[in-house]
């Protein structure tokens, strides 16, 4: 994860995500939103597909304060 300059950020920012070790594990930390999610502001949108081709062990989502459950294998999840 990383913080942001501004108070909220309105592009994908999936790109900045990459793997520069060859770490046991990979977690990315987003605080972002599923792009086409209505009743949320779209910060940082993001597709489904655009965190699985990261190829990252977990995913911790952040911004919607609601458990969801978005992917298994890895687990993509609003905690």
């Amino acid at each position: 994860g990383f913080s942001y300059k501004e108070r909220a950020v309105y592009e994908n920012m999936t790109s900045h995500y990459v793997k520069t070790t060859d770490a046991a594990y990979h977690i990315g930390m987003l605080h972002g939103t599923l792009a086409g999610q209505e009743g949320h502001d779209a910060y940082a949108p993001f597709q489904l597909q655009q965190l699985l081709s990261q190829d990252f062990d977990y995913w911790a989502l952040g911004h919607i304060h609601k458990r969801a459950l978005l992917h298994e294998d890895p687990y993509i999840i609003y905690p």
